[in-house]
């Protein structure tokens, strides 16, 4: 099948069109850092329920809302009975993961902060379980 070349230049600009739409639409900022600041409920972790909280910022200080923030902890001594999952956004940057500690001992959580299919950001942190 032979086409015009009006045809070709019709069908290219669709494809222009559809690839700068698709640009125009991610509102995940250019070049620019986040960061994850950390608190836990209680403050000092002990054996049974505790929560994460996990407010999520960019480089400018405005919360990050519509990520998928991940969260892995697992016991620092053991490579097994890690508990990952994902927290829940509550506003304004806010996500929160309730977690169940079994032993006192040293804990490493990281945590995946994810955009439109993009890792922005991960960052691993320290805990103890008195």
């Amino acid at each position: 099948m032979i086409r015009k070349p009006a045809q070709i230049g019709c069908f290219l600009l669709l494809l222009i069109g559809f690839a700068a739409c698709s640009t125009a639409n991610s509102s995940i900022p250019a070049n620019k850092d986040v960061k994850i600041l950390l608190s836990t409920l209680p403050e000092q972790l002990l054996v049974g329920s505790g929560q994460f909280v996990i407010d999520v910022v960019d480089v400018d200080g405005q919360p990050l809302q519509g990520a998928d923030v991940e969260v892995s902890l697992g016991m620092s001594s053991m490579t097994m009975n890690t508990q990952d999952g994902q927290a829940a956004e509550q506003g304004k940057g806010r996500y929160t993961r309730a977690v169940t500690l079994h032993a006192k001992g040293s804990y490493t959580l990281r945590i995946f902060v994810n955009r439109a299919g993009k890792t922005l950001k991960t960052q691993d942190f320290s805990l103890t379980v008195a």
